[in-house]
Order: C-alpha cells, then structure tokens, then sequence
C-alpha cells in the first residue's frame, strides 16, 4: 500500500554490503543498495543505510550521481537535483539515524540509457561506496520471523505532487476499446466457501498484515471487535512466476489455511490482496498472460476465494506493459467464473490524492475496462498525501474529498451508471494513527467523520491499514509501528467505529 507499506525487508544474497572507512572514526556505516524490479522504461530501487556506530548519525543526506529520472520517492525528499546529481536527505520521521539502527528509503525512476547503479556517493559529505549489484527480482528462502520495517510508501514525492494534484478527465479512446476475448482455463473453480458465510454487499474489510510475526489470529481478531471480514496482505511473486505470501511462504505451505476455515465456519470471509508496496506483483514477474492467469487461479482454488483484491502502487501502476497483462488475466478468470454461473468479485487498490487518483491509476481502470474485467470496487488509500494535502491534521476531510474526486473520475468511465451506482463501486482505506508522512494522523474523530460519509453515500467497503495496529504502542508511544497506531487510545477502538458499517 502506498501509504504504510510496513516493509518486510528481505535483503538479497546480491546486495552490497560495504563498510565504509571514513575521515571520522564515529562515522561508521553500511550503505546497501537493491534494484527490487526493473521494467522496459523504469525500474524501483531501495537504499538502506546502517549506522554501525555507538552514536547517532544526525540529519543524514546521501549524495549520487545517476543519469535516470527519479519519478516519485518515497521515506525521503529529494533536496537538489543538478544535471545526474542528486543530493537525498530523510524525510521529517527518520533524519536521525539511532546508534546501531538503520533507514531505508525508495524510489521508481524512468530509465536513461542502460540501467546502471548510483556512482560517486557521499554521506554526509563523506565518499562512500555504495554501488550494489544489480538484480531485478530477489529470491528470499526464508519465511519471516520478525516484523517488517514500519513504513508505508508514498507513490508521490511530498513536494513534487503539485503537477498531479490538478483535475483530471479520463477519456476513453478507440484504441482502449479494442475487443479482447480471454482466455478460458478450464481448471479455473472459483469453490464457494465453506461454512455459513457471505460476502456483505456493504462491508468493512481491514488489512491484515498476515507476515507479521507472531502471526495474527483472525478468529481472536472475530471475537474481540466483531469483525468477520478481513483483506489480507500481501501476495505477491517468488522465484519468478510463483504466487508467494510476501514473496517467501509458498502456496504449497497451505499458510493461513486453517485460520481462514476457522472464520469461515464463523460466518465470515476474507479477500485476499495482491501487490502492496513492497515485493515484485506477479503481473511483473509473469511473462504472459496465461502463466499469469494460472498463478492467479491456483491462489483462487487453493483458498476457495470469491473476492480478489489488487493494491496496485509504486512501480507496478508505472509498469504499462504489466497492468495490461494483469487486467487481460483478470478478464479472462472472470468470463470463466460466468460460464460457470459463478462471480469472481475483483477490486482495486489505488494510490490517490484529495483531487483523486493520479493520471496513472486512471490509466490503469479505462485499461482494465477496454479489457473486460468487472471491477466491483475502486477502493483507494487515503494516507500519505504529503504536500497534496491541503491541511495535513485533517485527514478525514482529505479522505472525503479524495472520495468525492474518485466519484467524478469514474462518472467518464461509466457514463450510463447513476450517481448512486457509481458510489457503490467506492471504497476507502485510510492508515489508522500515524501515517508515514509526518505530520498526518488519522485520529478516531476522523474515523467518526468517514464512516458516517461512507453510511451516507452507501459506498462499497471500508478498509484501514491495518488490524495489528489498532491499538496503542507500549507506554503509548508515539512512532508509526507495523503493531500500534502510534496514538494513545484503547485496543480495538477504530475497529469499534468501523464495524457497524457492515451491511
């Protein structure tokens, strides 16, 4: 997700681990730098840097040379840009780095030339080295242990999103429109699920971040707050063209299998969702459409699912060549699914600012209608605006206004749909407490303020990143956490507020 993508960091056999000597002994450090995905046009990298030292590294800034265009940047803010020369420094939340503690920062940039990595480095003023190798897809062996790194990622840079803050009116041209017959895969079986549950038409849905450890517990989740509906995150891709929760807990693992059937016989469900912030989609790693299909149906049958979710953000919604294969595999699970007299109800996860989703995620829903694909929700992450939000300690009127922008983005798109039928397609996921982009918070008075827009425009589902953290930090700390709000209030009190939109 964009916003909070609490990042699992995996770090790749491949990386470059390189200690730096420097002209101060207190200054020791370890730069790493991983290229995650690269694309025809593009490609998504990672910095992390590592103070080895036994004080704090203050107001860090990373200097490098690179020919590419950085094209949003996320954990930190670009101070100059000269030529190839870009000078980085953190953002608000992490421009101090604590004794033997570490920062990491990323970006998507449009590719010059060959692909290459960044050259003549320098932290803090000091050379350092910090050219890493190079890989396109990390292959992670492990399941994860710990939590990930907090920190959801912002597809815009804070001070760069001005240029796509304007209104913007999607245009369906004839060359969107083209027809397109999917493909039937004949082992597709959407399986209903077993139990005695269904699906709301109206639902509240949070995100569970299932890879967190120790692993959350849906029917402790049920028995606290009530909720019986969870979206769970994140399936993304392993070894290449293989679906993988997180990328490192295969589907033969049959991992959370049990906690699904034990909500189910509850009377619940969940959603699961692929993509999010971190890891590489399938539809990157997938070279057609039918390998892509196949992974996405061996998902469906492995844990009997009728409600599918893509979260679509950072270098997947830029990578053209993939959202089209995406929605192509898409169309085609949801044409079998009807001749089998069955639905595969399929929603979008969309990074989006209070004027609405950016040009890209536009591009991506008229590409998903010019291929067939049914989209049943638009559900959009309202968090981390940065500089695109008018009034950063008002994150319930940003959300409402982002609804309001969607809404008059999806009326061009579906122009023989009422005003009401469009808001049934609405969804909205705020981060709850702290977002990453200081200084938004999302408070319970602001999920007060949603949830009665939601009720009273009757949207499709409301969601929040996520259920782990829906409840204080020890001594009420106040940091964004993979596993606490980052506020002070009582457990479970944004799942209280939430619940009852349910229908």
């Amino acid at each position: 997700m964009k916003r909070l993508t609490l990042l699992f960091t995996i770090w790749c056999a491949v990386s470059a681990l390189l200690v730096v000597s420097t002209a101060s002994a207190a200054m020791k450090v370890t730069i790493i730098y991983r290229l995650d995905s690269a694309w025809e046009s593009g490609f998504q990298a990672n910095f992390t840097i590592k103070n080895r030292a036994a004080a704090a590294l203050p107001n860090w800034e990373l200097e490098f040379d690179s020919p590419h265009n950085l094209t949003s940047i996320w954990d930190a803010e670009i101070v100059s840009h000269t030529a190839t020369h870009y000078v980085i420094r953190g953002a608000a939340w992490n421009q101090d780095i604590p004794a033997r503690a570490q920062v990491n920062f990323g970006f998507v940039a449009q590719t010059v030339g060959a692909l290459s990595s960044p050259k003549n480095c320098k932290l803090n003023g000091v050379p350092v080295k910090c050219n890493g190798k190079t890989r396109a897809t990390a292959t992670p062996t492990k399941k994860p242990r710990k939590t990930r790194t907090p920190t959801r990622t912002a597809t815009l840079t804070p001070t760069r999103t001005a240029t796509l803050a304007a209104a913007f009116t999607p245009t369906r041209t004839a060359t969107l429109a083209a027809a397109f017959t999917p493909t039937r895969a004949a082992s597709f079986t959407p399986t209903p699920t077993p139990g005695n549950s269904v699906f709301p038409a109206r639902v509240f849905a949070p995100y569970v971040d299932i890879l967190l450890w120790p692993t959350p517990n849906l029917a402790q989740f049920a028995q606290q707050t009530g909720v019986k509906h969870y979206t769970l995150a994140f399936m993304v891709s392993r070894n290449g063209c293989s679906a993988a929760w997180g990328g490192v807990i295969p589907l033969a693992d049959n991992f959370y299998q049990t906690e699904m059937d034990a909500l189910r016989q509850s009377g619940g469900d969940v959603i699961v969702s692929f993509g999010g912030a971190n890891g590489v989609e399938l539809a990157q790693s997938c070279g057609t459409m039918a390998s892509l299909q196949a992974q996405y149906q061996a998902v469906i049958e492995a844990y009997h699912l009728t409600h599918l979710d893509f979260d679509i953000e950072g270098a997947a919604i830029e990578d053209t060549a993939s959202v089209d294969r995406r929605n192509k595999a898409i169309a085609a699970l949801q044409a079998e699914a009807r001749v089998q007299n069955k639905t595969l109800d399929v929603s979008f996860t969309l990074p989006v600012l209070p004027t609405g989703l950016t040009w890209q995620g536009v591009a991506l829903l008229q590409n998903a209608l010019a291929n067939g694909v049914e989209i049943s929700t638009v559900n959009i992450m309202a968090m981390d605006y940065g500089g695109a939000a008018a009034d950063p300690y008002r994150m319930g009127d940003n959300a409402i206004a982002a609804l309001n922008s969607l809404h008059a983005q999806l009326q061009p798109l579906y122009p023989n749909k009422t005003d009401a039928q469009i808001w049934r397609m609405l969804g909205v996921t705020p981060m709850i407490g702290l977002n990453d982009v200081h200084p938004e918070v999302f408070t319970l008075s602001d999920a007060q303020q949603v949830l009665q827009f939601a009720q009273q425009k009757n949207i499709a589902r409301l969601a929040m990143w996520s259920m782990s953290r829906d409840q204080s930090c020890p001594n009420n700390g106040a940091y964004v956490a993979p596993d606490c709000s980052g506020i002070v209030q009582a457990p479970w009190a944004f799942s209280n507020v939430f619940e009852p939109f349910t229908q």
